[in-house]
């Protein structure tokens, strides 16, 4: 067993899970560290947040941690009423946001709805709303009743095997680990994946604006050769919030937290531990 697989392990045995109802939605967590401020790993579509615990735990003893997983849920409003509910359960009234790729989505819209339940925000691997990804994934949710999820599923091995050919460490463990999540995507959970995103799309585009007055701070972490949230959308990320911070790691790709781990934790460090 390397050692970041025996991290995870003991990460779970410390950590057990905890469920939470809200409406008719079944939520699921973990929760480390005694910090009063929250930090909401918020992570991709396919992964739970408890990936990112071995390179956040550190940080314990400043932050209240949540790592969550994603329900099923009707749409994005269903999404951050959950998220509110949790931090409301664990009794955070005010919480650091880290968002990557999917959850970069979630953490935005969270900030949007929410500006002062948000202390900070750190987007990672992550683009702005845009209207024309909605009306394309809106025609791919037309066409997923007719394609077998065991297709969908092969496909979406093969991009995550593309996705970690930049891993320089433990490349199997994660490809394991995305595996693992692929055979629990059900139609169900996909199509709720796809509305999230397509509710983000619609209903944010151009509402960054409204942050003028937000007294928190931003950092986008992005790798020079992303290709899935390419140039073209980072630079649009920017322009939607000119008071962020960048820190581009040259030579990183979409997977930016799995090919170059100890730099992107520093970057988080850093960034989270700023008086």
């Amino acid at each position: 067993m390397s050692e970041l697989a025996a991290r995870l392990d003991e990460f779970r045995r410390k950590h057990p899970k905890r469920s939470l109802s809200v409406g008719s939605t079944e939520w699921t967590y973990r929760v480390a560290g005694s910090g009063t401020e929250g930090l909401l790993a918020l992570p991709g579509a396919l992964g739970g947040s408890e990936g990112l615990a071995p390179l956040l735990q550190h940080l314990a003893d400043d932050y209240h941690l949540l790592f969550v997983e994603y329900p099923v849920v009707s749409g994005l409003d269903d999404m951050l009423a959950g998220l509110s509910e949790i931090l409301r359960r664990e009794g955070i009234g005010r919480t650091a946001l880290l968002g990557g790729s999917f959850g970069g989505m979630v953490a935005q819209a969270f900030l949007l709805r929410f500006p002062e339940e948000t202390s900070r925000v750190l987007l990672s691997a992550t683009g702005p709303p845009d209207p024309r990804r909605a009306r394309t994934n809106e025609r791919f949710l037309r066409l997923l009743r007719f394609i077998p999820m065991g297709v969908v599923r092969s496909l979406l091995r093969l991009g995550i095997k593309k996705l970690t050919t930049r891993v320089p460490r433990d490349r199997e463990l994660w490809r394991g680990y995305y595996s693992k999540a692929l055979d629990g995507l059900t139609r169900e959970r996909l199509r709720s994946l796809y509305r999230v995103s397509m509710d983000f799309d619609r209903e944010y585009s151009g509402r960054s604006a409204a942050l003028e007055s937000w007294p928190g701070e931003m950092v986008l972490i992005e790798g020079s050769e992303d290709r899935v949230a390419s140039k073209k959308s980072r630079d649009a990320l920017k322009a939607a919030y000119p008071r962020a911070e960048t820190v581009t790691l040259q030579g990183a790709g979409h997977g930016v937290s799995l090919e170059r781990p100890e730099e992107w934790r520093d970057a988080v460090t850093r960034f989270m531990k700023r008086s």
